[in-house]
């Protein structure tokens, strides 16, 4: 809720601007509410990605707390808003990298904001030193990891929450990760 104050606090700005507009007919009134309103447009956009992004890692958190047997955690680190690691079982490494794309981003911003992610995860798994090499991966937590994602960045794991909770099940003994893996996410 503490968030949502300062997107209040403008909109009472705004408000009073406009008003002050119409009162006393000074034009710059109405200049700088309508510039407030862009304020707040930015405000609220910030906002909803950063709730996006939380109940996507807490999602994630949850996958991570019911992996397969055989399947650990190891480098972990990350914030509020991404996270890196490594997942190491039945002998394959994946090193995993969020990425916050959204799902209405397209073509060349599409493309650019995954390079971007699978350089870091190229860069991951050329850190990993346990010898077994690791394959690098871009999970994707605000869009789903359709076509155009994956030809996005060629020869690159690229999936979603439940891609990821599939991959993991098919390489998990017996090939399940949980009767349904999307019950996870």
């Amino acid at each position: 809720m503490a968030r949502v104050i300062p997107l209040l606090v403008v909109a009472f700005i705004v408000g009073s601007l406009f008003r002050m507009a119409n009162e006393f007919g000074v034009g710059l009134f109405r200049m700088f509410g309508t510039l407030g309103i862009v304020v707040m447009g930015v405000l609220a956009t910030e906002l909803l990605t950063s709730w996006q992004l939380e109940g996507a890692l807490r999602e994630l958190q949850a996958l991570l707390k019911a992996l397969p047997d055989g399947w650990q955690v190891k480098g972990a680190r990350g914030d509020s808003r991404s996270w890196q690691g490594y997942l190491v079982g039945h002998g394959r490494v994946l090193a995993v990298v969020t990425s916050p794309v959204a799902n209405y981003a397209r073509g060349r911003g599409l493309v650019r904001a995954l390079e971007r992610a699978a350089a870091k995860a190229r860069a991951l798994a050329q850190a990993r030193q346990d010898g077994q090499p690791a394959t690098p991966c871009v999970l994707l937590l605000r869009r789903r990891a359709d076509e155009e994602a994956r030809r996005s960045v060629p020869g690159m794991l690229v999936v979603d929450l439940e891609g990821l909770a599939a991959e993991l099940g098919r390489a998990a003994e017996g090939g399940a990760f949980a009767p349904d893996p999307a019950s996870l996410v």
